[in-house]
């Protein structure tokens, strides 16, 4: 084997030079632009998984708001309930259309705040269930 010419030395360096500045065969050749195109879909997996993460964080808080939620109107439930039945009962003699509108009136509220309760409920569950999924 012969020794390599001063001029096929040099294009052999280069060749090297070049082959060792490239992140590899694929995706072309290191530098500033081509570095940052490499590294943008891994930047944006990162700001990917930490949107799940906030967003499993969100939707736990609003399971954790809609079951206190719940739980309070439950209470204002009964206790409307309970004044709502003591008014019924002051005015069940009376045979007034006012009285009888008024007493439809509350026992459509005590079912509005029933659904209410359920409805919260439900959202919770669906806030907890979705976010146990991501």
């Amino acid at each position: 084997m012969r020794e390599p010419t001063p001029a096929e030395r040099h294009r052999l360096a280069q060749a090297m030079a070049a082959r060792s500045t490239r992140k590899n065969p694929i995706a072309g050749w290191r530098g500033a632009a081509n570095d940052s195109a490499l590294r943008q879909p891994f930047q944006k997996a990162r700001h990917t998984m930490s949107d799940v993460q906030r967003l499993k964080a969100q939707l736990y808080q609003l399971m954790a708001e809609a079951q206190q939620g719940a739980g309070s109107l439950a209470g204002y439930r009964q206790k409307f309930g309970q004044t709502g039945a003591q008014v019924q009962a002051l005015i069940a003699g009376s045979a007034t259309g006012a009285d009888r509108d008024i007493s439809e009136l509350l026992d459509a509220a005590g079912r509005s705040l029933e659904q209410a309760v359920e409805s919260l409920q439900i959202a919770a569950q669906g806030c907890r269930s979705y976010a146990d999924q991501i």
